[in-house]
């Protein structure tokens, strides 16, 4: 519950988007690999996969089409502007020629509600669990051993 409560104040964005972005790179110096790991540095960006690439070696450029989720926990507040700084960090990488998005940004997840769920989900000790807590201070054979029997039925039907 703390950590609902800890991400809950006016500037928070709990979105987490995706879009689409088209890159075009120098076939020279550098590997794709290497120039896609400094993409998925710049702030915001959490994940970077591609989907398909044209390599045109004659006019020494690779065309990469990328898929890129945008967490907006760096940015106060999360807008439009801020995915053009996004882009503009892209365009000032080392290598890369050029960079536009090709998609609008989609919602990908709700991160809010996502924790929520989390949260409710936490499954709690059961009644054997507990019962044997309190019989028994610290951790021991005993202690594992009165669950099992417990949960099997044959001691402590009637506590609770």
């Amino acid at each position: 519950m703390n950590k609902l409560l800890n991400i809950l104040d006016e500037s928070y964005n709990p979105n987490i988007y995706q879009v689409e972005c088209r890159v075009v790179m120098s076939a020279n110096n550098r590997a794709i690999p290497e120039i896609i790991s400094d993409i998925r540095a710049i702030p915001g960006i959490t994940t970077v996969n591609t989907i398909n690439s044209d390599y045109n070696t004659e006019e020494g450029r690779h065309v990469i089409d990328l898929s890129i989720k945008v967490d907006p926990s760096p940015f106060n507040p999360f807008d439009k502007s801020s995915f053009e700084k996004i882009l503009n960090d892209m365009k000032k990488l080392p290598d890369i020629r050029g960079a536009k998005f090709t998609s609008s940004p989609i919602i990908t997840e709700n991160r809010l509600q996502k924790l929520i769920k989390e949260v409710l989900q936490e499954k709690k000790e059961d009644r054997c669990k507990r019962i044997a807590d309190r019989r028994y201070n610290k951790p021991s054979a005993y202690k594992s051993g009165a669950i099992v029997r417990c949960r099997q039925g044959k001691i402590w039907k009637d506590l609770k």
